[in-house]
């Protein structure tokens, strides 16, 4: 049982999908009890990058007096994510990486249609560690509500943490997408602090 309480007013909301489809979470941040629980959260803004998704066009609309953007890519998520006071993602390593190194809340939602998927376990440790919450599409009524800081601060900078959550507590992950995160982030890095000659 989740015992944090804390922050749970979130003016502005970030939902990414990254590259991939994932139209149930797009569809999902548009429904009336969705809609409600950001009301909840006093939501006035909600950025959603909707990547490939097909139930979703790119522009601007309001929906019960809350403000919705949708885009599909942006060469960094970066600026958006610095926006967000809660930040909703797939649990794509790369995607997880960076909304962890934010320090902003996260609810990680894994998409379940993807083959071979080990996002699961990873929203699942996320949310063990205590570095943000996660849930599935369709528990994530149950859990908004509980949504709420403080969590766990994740290393800040540290790839060798992630690394480790991804190698020793998710074994099952494609050791090729554990490589390019690590290349993403350590190139991500470099930029932040750029090396002195």
């Amino acid at each position: 049982m989740d015992t944090r309480v804390g922050k749970s007013v979130f003016p502005n909301i970030f939902v990414t999908v990254g590259t991939t489809s994932f139209d149930r979470l797009i569809e999902l941040v548009k429904t009336p009890e969705t809609l409600q629980q950001m009301k909840n959260w006093k939501t006035e803004q909600v950025k959603v990058q909707i990547g490939s998704s097909k139930v979703a066009e790119e522009g601007s609309s309001v929906l019960k007096g809350i403000g919705f953007t949708f885009y599909r890519y942006k060469n960094s998520l970066e600026e958006d994510m610095k926006w967000a006071d809660l930040i909703i993602c797939h649990a794509g390593a790369g995607t997880t990486l960076d909304a962890l190194d934010s320090g902003k809340i996260i609810c990680v939602i894994p998409n379940d249609s993807l083959m071979d998927n080990h996002q699961s376990e990873l929203a699942d440790c996320i949310s063990e560690k205590g570095y943000g919450f996660s849930t599935k599409i369709n528990q994530f009524h149950d859990v908004a509500p509980k949504i709420s800081a403080p969590v766990t601060p994740f290393p800040k900078s540290n790839i060798n943490g992630f690394l480790q959550i991804l190698e020793t507590d998710l074994l099952k992950l494609d050791i090729n997408e554990v490589n390019v995160a690590k290349k993403q982030y350590e190139e991500k890095l470099q930029k932040k602090s750029p090396v002195k000659s």
